[in-house]
């Protein structure tokens, strides 16, 4: 199950690509989605640093021209952080 960091982070990478091909800038994307928020805003949702809501989500998709769930499409839902546990500690040796 994908984490709610794991999310926000993969949504906001999404968010930033799909920007990124529409040749927008951070304060052009901010003005022409209607968001209304500074850069420095917009750049901590793409890189997961800070939630969008379910608005500015919808706000996002108009001006990219796409479907909520088309932005929502390809977001890496396998969590691809493996953390150790004890036992995989004593593996480590045979690396």
């Amino acid at each position: 199950m994908l984490d709610k960091a794991s999310f926000y982070l993969n949504l906001g990478k999404k968010i930033k690509d799909e920007r990124t091909k529409k040749g927008y800038s951070l304060d052009e994307f901010s003005k022409e989605s209607g968001l209304n928020i500074n850069k420095s805003t917009l750049s901590a949702i793409e890189n997961g640093k800070q939630q969008i809501s379910a608005f500015q989500l919808y706000l996002v998709a108009e001006a990219l021209d796409l479907k909520i769930t088309e932005v929502m499409k390809g977001i890496d839902t396998s969590n691809n952080v493996k953390l150790l546990n004890k036992d995989d500690t004593k593996n480590l040796d045979n690396i």
